[in-house]
């Protein structure tokens, strides 16, 4: 019997989901949000593996942009298996994200540079 939280389950109409691989906080110390999609891990992860979900800000090895693109200033926590499925994800417009932690509020905006980049991408 299948459950709904099997890694091959199937959707309605037949549609097997792809399995995505998550990202979760290395360690709860040093914890920062992505102030451009909010997801939640530590600054070292940041400057090694850069955000799966932000490919157009390039944290890897950039102390600056961490420090200058995430925040240490959020509240609240949602933990993310399924996005595209979940209710709380689509209410905090989080389904095409991959699977994580996320804060469910950022203080602080990215630098005008950032954004301006952001917006030529768009």
């Amino acid at each position: 019997m299948s459950s709904p939280y099997d890694d091959d389950a199937q959707h309605e109409g037949g549609e097997k989901e792809q399995e995505v691989e998550g990202v979760a906080p290395a360690s709860m110390k040093d914890l920062r949000a992505c102030m451009n999609c909010k997801l939640v891990q530590t600054g070292k992860q940041f400057m090694e593996e850069g955000c799966p979900n932000c490919h157009l800000i390039d944290y890897k090895g950039d102390r600056d942009k961490v420090q200058n693109c995430t925040t240490t200033n959020y509240s609240g926590l949602i933990s993310l298996m399924q996005p595209k499925q979940s209710w709380v994800a689509r209410y905090n417009k989080l389904t095409e994200h991959v699977p994580g932690c996320y804060a469910v509020h950022v203080s602080g905006d990215l630098p005008e540079a950032v954004q301006d980049d952001l917006r030529m991408q768009h």
